[in-house]
């Protein structure tokens, strides 16, 4: 009987997904009745499954719970090798029937816990660790359970006892990761956007989360938010953002996120500033300083600084002679000035040779074209990226109905100018 606990405690302890290091298994009670012939048969089965040939002992397994339906160790290991099979049907069915027969067997309840856990069944996981938890406190009651707990509730639509939960999770370890995140997740759900940035700034601070990881959760959750929340809480945003950058110094992710939100608040100072620190953080990437080069020769332009972003941009294509959104942009602008027409038409060239189908850079070329009046040759650049969604813009609806002027077609220039003012 000795050997028999000690190799279904091996078992036990080396099921993945299943936490290991409970109590020894106790044997049921059809055993310890001096069943030996169904003892023999299960320790047969256990160390086929301690030996990883999962396929036999749950030949050997069914077999037994065929002879004696009431064996729960048999069902539990039945479910076990299931498991390592990737059977999940038979896997919960074995795990539900051994908790069914032996409904004092905590190990067989958390064994079946950590099942739906880890099929992602919060609702039912949660449910079993409320019952492990009622029965025994001491031990059942941890972040973990406290956490599987919340979900369920929040699976319920109860906001307010998930909260509860998952702030008890966190009495017990304020940094435990699943509870935290957990709780900005009601916090947002109930309309808390406020505490839900807070407890977000606080999981940013975790240097041993990857930064790419919290930047992408970041980005996701920011991207979530209505303009109107992002405005009212721009503040907690630019914390957020800029904890990222303190926590990861050298993580090229984190500048970018910190970057985008200064852009969406259209603080643009602050742009350059921050891709000036890109570029001098990060002097072997080339990419992120063509990048970088290409933000500040925008935002230059924007705050009428035209000389100033000539020069970003004369850096960006140092770096990538063939950018398509520098050669593009910078040839707009000039366009837009009215200087270095050629110069403009030779780089808005090359980014329609790159992207024929781009109906930004098509709209660029073609308006050039019209100023340097070669309408005929600018029309058919505009007939293309009709058809490649510039119906959608009004600016390039109103580009075209010029150039169709130009040429005469005034009830067509008429009927896309009336386009462009509906948009």
């Amino acid at each position: 009987m000795r050997k028999l606990l000690t190799i279904l405690y091996i078992v036990a302890a080396t099921i993945p997904g299943l936490r290991a290091g409970a109590a020894v298994h106790v044997v049921p009670d059809s055993l310890s009745a001096g069943a030996d012939k169904l003892t023999d048969r299960l320790l047969d089965a256990a160390q086929k499954l301690s030996d990883a040939d999962y396929e036999g002992a749950r030949t050997d397994l069914r077999s037994l719970v065929l002879a004696d339906s009431t064996m729960d160790a048999a069902w539990y290991y039945l479910g076990v090798s299931s498991y390592y099979l990737g059977d999940a049907a038979a896997a919960e069915e074995g795990l539900s029937r051994a908790a069914a027969i032996d409904t004092s067997n905590n190990w067989y309840l958390e064994s079946l816990a950590q099942f739906y856990s880890s099929a992602s069944r919060a609702s039912e996981a949660g449910e079993l660790y409320l019952k492990l938890m009622e029965r025994d406190p001491r031990r059942y009651t941890n972040p973990y359970t406290l956490t599987m707990i919340a979900e369920r509730c929040f699976s319920l639509d109860d906001s307010q006892g998930a909260q509860s939960y998952y702030e008890q999770a966190l009495l017990f370890d304020e940094n435990y990761i699943p509870a935290l995140l957990g709780l900005a997740d009601v916090l947002r759900f109930k309309g808390d956007n406020a505490g839900c940035l807070d407890v977000v700034t606080r999981f940013a601070t975790f240097p041993e989360v990857s930064p790419e990881s919290k930047c992408r959760y970041v980005s996701t959750l920011i991207s979530s938010m209505d303009r109107r929340v992002l405005e009212e809480l721009s503040a907690q945003v630019l914390t957020l953002t800029q904890t990222l950058v303190d926590t990861h110094p050298d993580d090229l992710v984190a500048y970018r996120t910190d970057l985008s939100v200064k852009l969406y608040y259209g603080m643009l100072p602050e742009a350059i500033d921050r891709c000036c620190d890109m570029i001098v953080f990060f002097p072997d990437d080339k990419d992120n300083a063509v990048e970088c080069y290409s933000v500040i020769g925008d935002a230059l332009f924007q705050l009428d600084d035209p000389r100033g972003a000539y020069s970003a941009y004369e850096n960006a294509l140092k770096l990538n002679p063939r950018c398509l959104p520098v050669l593009n942009n910078y040839a707009y602008y000039l366009a837009t000035q009215g200087k270095k027409l050629r110069k403009a038409l030779r780089m808005s060239r090359i980014t329609i040779e790159d992207d024929p189908d781009n109906a930004t850079y098509l709209d660029t070329c073609g308006w050039i074209l019209h100023l340097l009046g070669r309408d005929a040759q600018a029309k058919p650049l505009f007939k293309h990226a009709m058809l490649y969604g510039a119906k959608s813009s009004p600016v390039v609806l109103l580009h075209y109905s010029i150039v169709l002027e130009a040429l005469g077609e005034t009830d067509l220039a008429k009927y896309y100018r009336g386009l462009a003012e509906s948009r």
